[in-house]
């Protein structure tokens, strides 16, 4: 059963929401490539060990966390800095805090890495209908809905962003992923007069 989450507004009001995942493969199926043998064996791919001496099929490995010592640290225990010697605090779940609506617009919107999608549902219409008005009136102003996305207390929280379409409500997953721009160190008006025997390397420009 999905679990519920309470959603609190600027204005003080607040509704009980899910979340109900789904992908493209529900929206326009999926397509599988097998591979068989010349005797019509299905194939597999899997790792081979460093030493060649351990086939590892698929679903057989995983990451884990070793100390210097090389002992095995449970994932709970592992704790983050950044550069400065800071500890980054984990953030609580969004199951056990409720979430806050933000608002971003739609250029935001398009500087994140989706992974995962989900159907907002409200088991109360008229809680629903509230919620729908709002983010279609948002929508119509180039603005959209979010808020911090933590399904498990994590170091890396995610942003979930509501798009309001044909009667319901999308709900995108994804990290903030700003695009970055490089300018040229090379007064353009200067690169105007080299000559165009000039040797010129990429990295004087850039």
């Amino acid at each position: 059963m999905a679990r519920t989450i309470k959603m609190n507004f600027q204005d003080n009001e607040s509704l009980q929401f899910t979340l109900k995942k789904f992908s493209r493969g529900d929206l326009y199926g999926i397509k599988t490539v097998e591979k068989h043998s010349n005797d019509g064996d299905l194939l597999n791919t899997v790792y081979i060990s460093m030493d060649g001496a351990h086939i590892l099929p698929k679903g057989s490995t995983s990451s884990q966390f070793l100390d210097e010592d090389g002992r095995y640290i449970e994932k709970s225990e592992v704790e983050l800095y950044v550069d400065n010697g800071e500890k980054v605090e984990k953030v609580p779940s969004m199951f056990d805090t409720g979430v806050t609506l933000e608002e971003i617009s739609f250029w935001e919107y398009f500087q994140y890495d989706f992974k995962t999608s989900y159907y907002l549902d409200v088991q109360n219409t008229a809680h629903f209908d509230f919620l729908y008005e709002k983010c279609n009136n948002l929508f119509e102003s180039e603005k959209l809905f979010k808020f911090r996305y933590v399904f498990r207390e994590t170091h890396h929280p995610q942003e979930a962003i509501l798009i309001p379409k044909d009667g319901k409500i999308i709900v995108v997953v994804g990290a903030y992923s700003p695009e970055i721009y490089n300018s040229p160190v090379l007064n353009l008006q200067e690169f105007s007069k080299i000559d165009d025997e000039d040797e010129i390397k990429f990295e004087d420009i850039w």
